[in-house]
């Protein structure tokens, strides 16, 4: 596999900052399972940030978290900037929009309709800038 790693290479030695970020990986990994759904919670950088957490603390659980069949082709590919599907981008872009304009309007708060514009605005920006893979 290319992006197995050896048992122990880069694994933190402090078992207590092991453990530490054994348990975020974890938890970024939950959330970022609660990001497949709600469309404001990033479900790539919180894997690839649980991926950080893993490669030091388990090659097991960092090597599971690539090979998984249904985010771990998605995740090699974006570390490799290999790009995403052009159907992947544009149902990223219509669920994200539609999630947002949902959400400005059921919100009342001038400041939360801004901020959802902002995160909205870049989320597009960062996705449109990924090359297109082809399929």
């Amino acid at each position: 596999m290319r992006n197995a790693r050896s048992e122990n290479s880069g694994i933190v030695k402090i078992p207590v900052l092991r453990l530490l970020l054994l348990f975020s990986g974890w938890l970024l990994v939950g959330l970022a399972l609660v990001g497949i759904i709600l469309p404001l919670v990033p479900t790539t950088p919180l894997l690839l940030l649980a991926a950080i957490c893993f490669a030091k603390s388990s090659a097991r659980f960092y090597n599971w978290l690539y090979a998984n069949r249904i985010f771990g082709k998605y995740l090699l590919d974006y570390k490799e900037r290999k790009g995403i599907p052009a159907h992947v981008k544009v149902w990223s872009l219509l669920f994200l929009w539609i999630s947002l304009i949902v959400s400005a309007y059921l919100l009342p708060f001038l400041w939360v309709r801004i901020l959802l514009l902002v995160v909205g605005t870049a989320v597009t920006i960062h996705l449109l800038l990924i090359r297109e893979k082809k399929v």
